[in-house]
């Protein structure tokens, strides 16, 4: 759906339309080709990220051709970048804002639009041909930075909540790693969507200060409180009916005591590691749905269908003043590695975004 072949290992180095200047930094790109950032692999350090020359991508037939201004980085690229030890380079990125400047044959949209949207990867680059199904318009107040924070931290946020979550207004809700792009995205979501109890929990009691204002109905200082008995000031004899969890690891016994009978525990991210023991007889006993989500194992066509129910459900939302993301730091486009860098300090609150335009 992009430019970049969808071989397993990335860019094809026997293809001459996708050969690369390799292991040239450049400056300034020709009207035929383009900066994009590729993950080079190395056997000890894992993939190295570097500015390289490529040939700008063909639009075709669907797709839509985007000069990009801003993207953004995701924790979950970071994993697979040191993964790469071996193999062609590859290019990386997942979201974007940027204008439309050509489309392909069959297309709806017109050239000049500005648009954010995701890709499966490619979007660290000048231009990027995509999907038209995977991009929607940018709130005009809002700035390029913020709309490259985005579609893939609302999306996954969207998926998880609304779309497997089921969230519903009358929901005792809790959000852990609050302080994250999914806990931000889904305070603004569910205060735009009515939920009335919206709780966000953290380790860090400088990050819960600075998430005053942001959405959640309450806050939880986990350095400080016991998670089930905060629950139980706030949510007397029921609990947590629906659970966002980014943490998973060593919270799972905590989780479990915390939630409501019928709960649903929907599961994104691994931030406190993979592992952990599940009492079932309190699976059982509380009739819990325990809802793995994640975007590594779907195919396109359901990708598509991730972003289009997000775009559907949040786009007649992106005029209120409380739907907007937050952007902690802007980066150069030759910082992504710092960018990375700087996201596994776990110091930001908000989206790390890199510009590239």
């Amino acid at each position: 759906m992009n430019a970049w072949p969808r071989s397993g290992l990335g860019l094809c180095s026997c293809n001459p339309s996708y050969r690369l200047l390799r292991n040239q930094t450049v400056t300034k790109a020709t009207e035929k080709t383009m900066k994009a950032a590729l993950i080079h692999a190395h056997p000890e350090l894992g993939g190295q990220i570097e500015i390289n020359e490529v040939d700008k991508p063909q639009v075709k037939a669907g797709e839509v051709l985007v000069r990009i201004q801003a993207t953004a980085v995701n924790r979950g690229e970071i994993g697979p970048r040191k993964a790469h030890r071996s193999g062609e380079p590859r290019p990386c990125g997942v979201e974007f804002s940027g204008e439309v400047v050509a489309v392909g044959e069959g297309v709806s949209l017109a050239s000049g639009l500005a648009v954010m949207g995701h890709c499966v990867s490619g979007a660290n680059a000048q231009f990027l041909a995509v999907d038209q199904r995977l991009v929607m318009p940018k709130p005009a107040h809002w700035s390029w930075h913020e709309a490259a924070a985005f579609p893939n931290v609302y999306m996954t946020t969207h998926d998880a909540m609304v779309t497997n979550g089921q969230v519903s207004t009358g929901d005792v809700l809790l959000i852990n790693a609050a302080s994250s792009g999914v806990g931000m995205a889904a305070a603004q979501i569910a205060r735009a969507l009515g939920v009335r109890c919206i709780i966000g929990s953290s380790r860090s009691s400088q990050k819960l200060a600075d998430l005053a204002g942001l959405g959640f109905t309450h806050l939880v200082d986990l350095s400080q409180d016991k998670l089930p008995e905060r629950i139980q000031t706030i949510a007397p004899d029921h609990g947590v009916d629906l659970l966002l969890d980014s943490v998973g690891g060593g919270a799972i016994t905590e989780h479990m005591q915390a939630m409501a009978i019928k709960g649903r525990w929907v599961q994104i991210g691994r931030l406190g590691g993979m592992g952990g023991e599940i009492n079932l007889d309190d699976l059982a006993l509380k009739r819990l749905q325990l809802i793995g989500v994640t975007f590594r194992t779907r195919s396109m066509a359901e990708r598509i269908a991730c972003f289009q129910a997000m775009a559907r459900d949040l786009g007649p939302l992106l005029g209120q003043a409380q739907m907007r993301p937050l952007v902690h730091r802007v980066f150069e486009f030759d910082q992504i590695s710092e960018a990375q860098a700087h996201m596994l300090t776990n110091q930001h609150i908000g989206k790390i975004v890199i510009q590239v335009a």
